[in-house]
């Protein structure tokens, strides 16, 4: 078996495809391209592994995100090979094969799993042995329930958050030093291991502020908060939609005292940074998302992509749209996202991570 990731940029970029011609090509991705990040699992001799892609093209039309569908291919396609050198499939698989493999992947496998790790594994196979019982594959999940609605393939082990709030002095101590490049003594640290001190600096007071979740905060433009062509307001409130958790619609106030710390960023920091990126901007032109204007009192943004003019609600472009919309300014390209990094990119929530540890 094979495995593979849907990506429509990659077929563009390959040009010649055997037996299509560029028009006949361009027609099909446009009838028929599939959500990006869709798995694909294939036989040796190159079919569709059912109902393994099946599935898949649902989670995708469900707008599951790329990280989840992928976590889920990981698994199942591992589950398949275990049941497949043992005599069965995903539709002749018993009870006590699941809990097989689940001791194998807890204790036998060459690396093993945690606990946590294994209850995202039970959830995939769950996802999975639904869609197979709505398609009349199988009657029902193959194993029993083991009490008030906890299902024997998983653990059952509750993770609740262990959260230590700091005192208003650890913050700004943790802002200033960790984040921001000073000494404990509030003098310049000169040997400041950091990058971009007012970026982070920015970043963690919008986060505390706003009480925004990392996807929330880090994924945030510019026109969301009327920082375009100068403007500064004093405060903003931001509409989240796709980006929000679960994608759940929700109105955030961020005041004005957030607001006030992007100015040094804005002005010193992120001028440098975009500059410095315009070569590589410019070689991804083709992949990025090119806006050529706000509309609807900058709600709505309209630009080139994929080699077509699309319209885009702001609230509902997700993380990786996000993390390719540009505006083409006359002096180059300028991204949409307020915090970037190397290459003129958004941060991703691992790049958040590492700029964290760091600090």
């Amino acid at each position: 078996m094979h495995l593979f990731f849907t990506d429509v940029q990659k077929v563009r970029k390959v040009g010649e495809i055997p037996g299509l011609d560029a028009v006949e090509l361009c027609g099909l991705l446009a009838r028929w391209a599939p959500a990006v990040g869709t798995p694909i699992v294939l036989s040796e001799s190159m079919t569709p592994v059912e109902p393994l892609c099946s599935w898949f093209r649902e989670l995708s039309l469900d707008r599951r995100s790329v990280k989840t569908m992928r976590a889920y291919a990981y698994t199942v396609v591992m589950l398949l090979r275990f049941l497949l050198a043992r005599g069965a499939n995903l539709a002749s698989a018993t009870e006590a094969h699941l809990q097989e493999f689940r001791r194998w992947r807890l204790d036998d496998a060459e690396q093993t799993i945690g606990e946590a790790a294994w209850d995202r594994d039970a959830a995939a196979i769950g996802c999975l042995y639904d869609f197979m019982a709505r398609q009349g594959i199988v009657e029902r999940r193959q194993w029993r329930s083991a009490g008030r609605g906890r299902r024997s393939l998983s653990t059952g082990v509750g993770r609740d958050l262990r959260v230590r709030h700091m005192e208003l002095e650890q913050y700004l101590f943790l802002r200033g030093v960790g984040f921001g490049g000073l000494a404990p003594g509030a003098g310049l640290d000169e040997g400041f291991r950091g990058w971009r001190p007012h970026r982070n600096r920015a970043a963690c007071e919008l986060a505390l502020l706003a009480g925004m979740r990392i996807q929330e905060w880090s994924t945030v433009l510019l026109p969301e908060l009327g920082l375009l062509d100068g403007g500064r307001p004093r405060a903003a409130e931001l509409e989240l939609g796709a980006c929000a958790k679960f994608g759940h619609p929700r109105t955030v106030y961020v005041p004005a005292d957030a607001v006030d710390v992007f100015d040094p960023y804005l002005l010193l920091e992120r001028p440098e940074i975009v500059e410095k990126a315009q070569p590589t901007l410019r070689r991804r032109h083709r992949d990025l998302f090119v806006v050529s204007r706000l509309e609807a009192d900058g709600a709505k943004v309209r630009g080139m992509l994929d080699g077509g003019m699309v319209t885009r609600s702001i609230r509902e472009m997700d993380p990786r749209l996000r993390r390719i919309a540009v505006r083409e300014t006359g002096d180059g390209l300028d991204p949409l996202a307020l915090f970037v990094g190397t290459g003129g990119r958004m941060l991703t929530a691992s790049g958040w991570d590492r700029v964290r540890w760091a600090a």
